[in-house]
Formats: structure tokens, sequence, C-alpha cells
């Protein structure tokens, strides 16, 4: 008994950084389905999901608790996230529907492409990427850089639900702020699906 305790407590199944994104997953569910009828409630859901999102990753790391399902999850869950923020702006302006639906493409294009290319080569996407343009190099080895970028250009078109539900010019000073950083994760995205090309090309 004691054996399969200890089993437990080492599977990957059971680190403190996955449990979070199991969290993850269950609040995301929880907003899409409250989310026609309590909006506000749905995003703090969904922020809290960004917050849990930022603590895995730094959690698995400090915690020597890397593995190969967390990094599955984190990759799913944040490409099911920036879908589902999304499909709420889809929502809020079915007019812009075209200029949504290609930035999830890109974002999930992009992603795909340059996993799959890593995986052939063998190493992490980071690594992979790291070979690119001075902005990719930084992206894929800073941290701080990665969050900021990802996080702005996540914050950038939640503000379009934020001003459809509270109409006010504070918003609009906040998509200034984070057009920059919105702008870099898309050249980001480009770029990724452009190494992956390459390589898969040379094979």
């Amino acid at each position: 008994m004691m054996k399969n305790t200890i089993a437990l407590r080492k599977s990957p199944v059971f680190f403190i950084p996955n449990i979070l994104d199991y969290i993850r997953i269950a609040l995301l569910i929880i907003a899409i389905f409250i989310f026609s009828i309590h909006p506000w409630i749905a995003i703090w859901l969904y922020v809290a999901n960004s917050v849990l999102d930022m603590l895995d990753g730094t959690l698995a790391r400090a915690l020597n608790q890397q593995s190969q399902l967390g990094t599955l999850l984190d990759f799913s869950i944040d490409r099911a996230s920036i879908t589902i923020l999304l499909a709420s702006c889809v929502w809020a302006y079915p007019h812009l529907f075209s200029l949504f639906v290609a930035v999830v493409a890109l974002d999930i294009a992009s992603h795909f492409a340059i996993c799959y290319a890593s995986a052939c080569k063998g190493g992490s996407h980071l690594h992979f990427i790291s070979n690119g343009s001075a902005l990719l190099a930084l992206f894929s080895q800073k941290s701080i850089v990665r969050y900021f970028i990802c996080t702005s250009h996540d914050i950038f078109f939640a503000l379009f639900l934020l001003y459809f539900l509270t109409p006010s010019h504070y918003w609009l000073t906040l998509w200034i702020l984070t057009s920059p950083g919105m702008l870099m994760k898309t050249w980001v995205h480009f770029e990724q699906f452009y190494l992956a090309t390459k390589f898969a090309a040379s094979c």
C-alpha cells in the first residue's frame, strides 16, 4: 500500500502544476456555460485561468515537476483559452467574424506547426524557435518577455468584449498600450509557422 501511494505521488498525473491545469479546464468549462447569463463572472473565471497559466510553468520549474503531460495540458488549454476568448468576441461583434477567426486560425496553425517540427527534430518548441529572429530568440529564452507579449495579446482582444459590455474610453487607452504586444505576438505566430515549414521542407 505504501509503495502504491509513493508511486501515485510521483506520477505526473498528480504533479501540482498539472492539478492547476485540471482546475483551468474546469474554470473554462464553467465560463462557457455561464457566459450568456453571467458574462462578468465568466470573465473573472477566464482571468483566474490566465493567472493559473502563469503559475503552472513557474511551479513546474521550481518543484522540478516538468512533464510531457504538463506540456500537453498547457499547450491544449492555451489553445482552448484563446479560442474561447475570440469566440466571445465574435458573439459581441459578429461583423468582425473574419478578423477573430483569422486570429484563432493563425494561433492554432503556428503552434501546431512548430510543435510538430520540434517533435520531429527533438527538443522543446521554445528551443526550436530560439534560432529565429532576435524577437523570437528573446521570446523563447526570457519568460518575462514571453508573458508580457502573450498577456498583451490576450488583453488586446479581451478589451473588445469589455468595451462591448461596458463602453469606456479607458478601454481605448488600454488598447493602445497593449497593441505593441499584440503585434509582436502576431509576428511570432508568422515566424513560428515559417520556421516550421522551412524545417519540414528540408527533411
